[in-house]
């Protein structure tokens, strides 16, 4: 069961999808709880054929868009720090 399949509220399992719609960063999906009623959305980003994020093309397309906005764009660049951190080279001892 993926961690989307569960409220992160009251960690039940009876979740249904209310919305789904394509936005400039991916698949965006409202979610809504059957057990407490509480709503969220996840964000569906692309992998490119490595595997790794594919971030150029949708972060310019947000950047460009209207609908483009801070809480949109907050899992884009958490996604970008984290494999710039991954990407870093080992500091020498």
């Amino acid at each position: 069961m993926s961690r989307n399949d569960e409220c992160p509220s009251c960690g039940s399992s009876p979740v249904t999808v209310s919305d789904s719609r394509a936005t400039p960063l991916g698949r965006r999906r409202r979610r809504y709880c059957r057990g407490c009623g509480r709503t969220w959305a996840t964000i569906e980003i692309a992998l490119d054929p490595e595997g790794r994020v594919s971030l150029i093309a949708p972060l310019l397309r947000a950047l460009r868009s209207a609908e483009a906005i801070t809480a949109d764009l907050r899992p884009v660049l958490a996604a970008i720090e984290q494999q710039d951190a991954d990407d870093a080279p080992e500091p020498s001892a």
